[in-house]
């Protein structure tokens, strides 16, 4: 395996590293240092197959439209190529904590609200999550995205190389 790349396997919303105790592989992505564009896509897709057509193609542009506007994850300035990279990193380390916490279907839900322009930063996933969960629907998430309380208290952003690893703790040495 080539430098900086590390293979993941994603079992029942959890990860475990290639290499470790034996398991029965369900997903498998690939975490390069640096995603593109395209890898973003691909393991989107792998990870949330159901989702409609499209729809991981929306989430990219909203990486890129972030980026336009000057809205780095953590705060931190960088150049567009790196910055874009980052947006994809913290998205698909949500939509993974999405699936693991929430299941396969909300997931997707969310995931598709890309399809009517209604991204969500990462910090405001997990309220929606809960509000899927407990009967919400994408009309209720509209309104709440409007009214602003999907927000967290803190603009906290996932990072594959921190999420995975805790997905099934003390089983994945330090990535």
């Amino acid at each position: 395996m080539s430098q900086g790349v590390k293979r993941i396997t994603i079992m029942y919303g959890r990860a475990v590293l290639r290499d470790g105790p034996p398991c029965i592989l369900k997903e498998e992505i690939t975490i390069e240092e640096r995603l593109t564009k395209e890898m973003f896509l691909k393991q989107l897709r792998s990870l949330l197959p159901e989702t409609k057509a499209g729809a991981e193609d929306g989430w990219a542009e909203f990486a890129h439209e972030c980026v336009e506007m000057k809205h780095y994850v953590d705060c931190i300035e960088e150049p567009d190529d790196a910055a874009r990279s980052r947006w994809y990193d913290t998205l698909l380390a949500s939509f993974i904590l999405l699936k693991r916490d929430f299941g396969r279907d909300v997931a997707a839900r969310i995931c598709n609200l890309s399809l009517d322009q209604q991204c969500l930063y990462p910090y405001e996933m997990e309220r929606a999550g809960q509000d899927l969960r407990d009967g919400g629907n994408v009309d209720t998430l509209f309104q709440l995205m409007e009214d602003g309380p999907l927000e967290a208290p803190e603009h906290v952003f996932p990072k594959l190389q921190d999420t995975a690893p805790k997905l099934i703790p003390g089983m994945i040495p330090s990535l």
